[in-house]
């Protein structure tokens, strides 16, 4: 028997005439049990199979799908979670980092606060920040609400002081936090002002701390306001730990508070990348290439860390994530389009890239742009490599047993020895050490139909605008 998994049922778009040609083959098989054969012109009956089938609620480039097909289906529908149960999960995890780094009394008496504060925000991002045909990305998820948790998890105990001074110190680290999950999502200044504005009444209820003191060293005019463009000036990395190699002795996650310092530490970061590369940049180092720095270095040191960089052609995008993936100590793999590159040799690359990832261990840096698809198949391997860690059926079986070898030893030490159980551990290692950056452009309709139609690049990447 066999079962097929129909995931993002209702993403098809409706034609024309209000049909989903996509949904009409599917339901072909369902009243008629079996396809047409095109190339012999037969019925071919196919028995044991049956459908699963996933979708979100429409809305947002989801469509409704006809009743016609979905009166064959068991429907079983998720309820999102409520308010009680995300502050549950979300406190466990918050208490096991707490725990497990030995955050200091002070700050870790904050978890109850930081995670209602950050559920709060959420739910507020999502029911006002809705999607728009000029902001399709407008779209957020419970992955978003982990990636603020995820990002304050980067601390260590050693950059977190004693007393008073720990505690507004992670609270400027949450401020930190919620800017580069939603902030930096956001395509203008109305926007960013309505989350600084959100951010301050959040401040101010569950921590019964006012916004604009706790930064009040980021504000440059001395209005007694800190405004987006004060926010600006907010960051917090390990880039700073020039000594630390990262390997023996760890970067240390911490607030950056003097701006001209961090573009010093920038500027000898590009000089030594340009002692070492082959292709050495010419940048202009100020405090917008350090921000964009920032922000691409702290998603790289995360885990299955993915960006997508939006902006036009010739703003840095490139440029910067080269430079991010050499301050990370990280290899970054670009292909070369040419005339005769198809989708073989972008499969065979797409291999080598899994093999070293998955395979060898290593933290690889996959740095891709819109000015290189040459076919949407790009695109959606890109997306199934996000959402799953693979691409369906990509490897031969003899180039799978060859990969399911090269997992095995440390695989082993964990008590894996299955071929299931070594293929899970390969595709988990590709999710965690591959970090996809993706490079699109706003301009045209083309970021806004892949967005809607591979809906992995947005909820599986932290988004810099």
């Amino acid at each position: 028997q066999m079962i097929i998994f129909v995931d993002d049922l209702n993403m098809p778009q409706v034609e024309e005439y209000g049909a989903q040609p996509p949904i009409e083959l599917l339901r072909q098989f369902i009243d008629y049990s079996g396809w047409y054969d095109r190339k012999e012109l037969t019925f071919r009956k196919l028995v044991d199979m049956q459908f699963i089938a996933a979708m979100g609620p429409p809305g947002g480039g989801r469509n409704h799908v006809t009743n016609r097909y979905l009166r064959h289906f068991s429907l079983i529908c998720a309820t999102p979670f409520d308010e009680n149960t995300l502050t549950k999960i979300f406190t466990t995890l918050v208490d096991w980092w707490m725990k497990t780094k030995s955050i200091p009394a002070a700050a870790a008496k904050l978890r109850n606060p930081l995670v209602s504060a950050t559920i709060d925000l959420y739910q507020t991002v999502q029911r006002e920040l809705l999607p728009t045909p000029m902001k399709s990305h407008y779209t957020f998820n419970l992955r978003d609400l982990a990636r603020v948790v995820q990002g304050m998890m980067l601390m260590e105990k050693q950059s977190v002081p004693e007393g008073k001074d720990g505690e507004v110190m992670h609270l400027r680290l949450w401020v930190h936090e919620v800017m580069r999950v939603f902030g930096d999502r956001l395509t203008d200044d109305k926007d960013l002002e309505w989350l600084i504005g959100k951010m301050k009444e959040g401040t101010k209820k569950h921590f019964d701390t006012d916004f604009n003191v706790l930064l009040e060293h980021l504000d440059v005019n001395a209005d007694g306001k800190v405004d987006p463009d004060d926010m600006r000036r907010c960051v917090f990395g390990n880039f700073m730990d020039t000594e630390a190699d990262g390997v023996d002795k760890p970067r240390l996650y911490a607030e950056v508070k003097d701006s001209e310092k961090l573009i010093g530490v920038m500027e000898e970061y590009l000089v030594d990348f340009n002692g070492m590369s082959k292709r050495p940049m010419n940048l202009a180092m100020f405090l917008y290439t350090a921000e964009h720095i920032s922000r691409i270095t702290r998603v790289l040191n995360q885990p299955g860390g993915n960006l997508l960089c939006v902006g036009v052609g010739g703003s840095g995008r490139q440029s910067l994530t080269r430079l991010s993936a050499h301050i990370c100590k990280m290899d970054v793999i670009q292909v070369e389009i040419s005339k005769t590159y198809g989708v073989v040799e972008w499969r065979e690359d797409l291999k080598r890239m899994l093999r070293l990832a998955g395979g060898e261990g290593k933290n690889t840096v996959f740095l891709f742009s819109d000015s290189q698809i040459k076919t949407e198949v790009f695109v959606e391997d890109i997306n199934n490599i996000l959402n799953a860690g693979e691409v369906p059926n990509m490897f031969p079986n003899d180039e799978r047993m060859a990969v399911l070898e090269m997992v095995r030893p440390a695989a082993s030490k964990l008590g894996l020895e299955s071929p299931l159980e070594l293929w899970s551990y390969f595709t988990q290692r590709c999710k965690a050490m591959l970090h996809i950056c993706f490079c699109m452009s706003p301009i045209g309709d083309a970021f806004r139909n892949r967005l809607r139609q591979f809906p992995s690049l947005v909820n599986c990447c932290t988004i810099d605008w």
